[in-house]
C-alpha cells in the first residue's frame, strides 16, 4: 500500500462554506481517480496543539505508480490550482510505503 498524507494550513480569509466546497471537490475528485483505493479528509480536530495544520487529505493507493496517476491526472491539478490553491497559506505533504 503507498499512503499519500497532505496537509493544508488556511490562509486567514477562507470562510467555512470555502472548507464545504474544498471537501465537496474533494470527494468528487476521488471518484474521478480510479487508482484511489481509500481517500479520507478532513479539518483538524483541534484537541491538541494550537500549531496543528488546519486540514489533511489521505489518500491510499496499491503503488507508487498509482499515485503517481493521481498526482498528475488533469481533475486534480485543476483542483489544487482552482480550488485549493487560493487559500493554502502553507501545505506539508509526505508519501511512504505501508
Amino acid at each position: 500500500m503507498f499512503i499519500h498524507v497532505v496537509a493544508f494550513r488556511w490562509n486567514e480569509n477562507i470562510s467555512p462554506e470555502q472548507i464545504g466546497v474544498i471537501s465537496e471537490t474533494l470527494k468528487a475528485l476521488s471518484q474521478h481517480v480510479t487508482e484511489v483505493k481509500k481517500y479520507r479528509f478532513g479539518p483538524d480536530a483541534g484537541v491538541s496543539a494550537p500549531t496543528n495544520f488546519d486540514f489533511v487529505v489521505v489518500a491510499e493507493f496499491d503503488s507508487e505508480d498509482d499515485w503517481r496517476i493521481y498526482d498528475t491526472h488533469p481533475e486534480h491539478n485543476r483542483v489544487r490550482k482552482e480550488v485549493l490553491g487560493p487559500f493554502i497559506a502553507e501545505r506539508a505533504a509526505v508519501q511512504f510505503t505501508a
